[in-house]
């Protein structure tokens, strides 16, 4: 099996995930606001840092997986998307280690936001799908 990924597509792969991650940020930045505006500041932190939790490492898949583009590089590419998805997986663990462990915050505002920005990661692709 041939897989040929044209610079066309990585480009157009690049400009879909710097959308996304625009659009994490802000509805990370608006939800924050309002959960501190609604709830208070102790929840409205909780909030970014669990928001924030998935947006970092979501950024930091985000760079690896676009290491590398071409059809001379597909083994590259692929490694880049596992290393990115494992590196990801590992920030993850270790950031809500830090939170659980050195800091006091509201488990629902914490968990709450970072599901939600998950879940905006499923859905965020099919609306720039042409």
């Amino acid at each position: 099996m041939i897989i040929n990924i044209s610079p066309l597509a990585t480009r157009l792969g690049k400009n879909l995930v710097k959308r996304i991650l625009v659009i994490q940020g802000a509805a990370l930045l608006i939800l924050s606001s309002s959960i501190m505006i609604f709830f208070g500041i102790e929840w409205g932190k909780a909030s970014f840092i669990g928001g924030g939790i998935f947006f970092l490492a979501n950024m930091i898949f985000s760079l690896c997986a676009f290491l590398f583009s071409g059809a001379n590089h597909k083994v590259f590419v692929l490694i880049s998307f596992y290393a990115g998805e494992l590196i990801k997986l590992v920030v993850t663990a270790i950031l809500f280690s830090i939170v659980f462990i050195y800091m006091k915050v509201e488990l629902i505002p914490l968990v709450s936001s970072y599901l939600f920005l998950l879940t905006i990661n499923f859905f965020t692709p099919v609306l720039f799908i042409k």
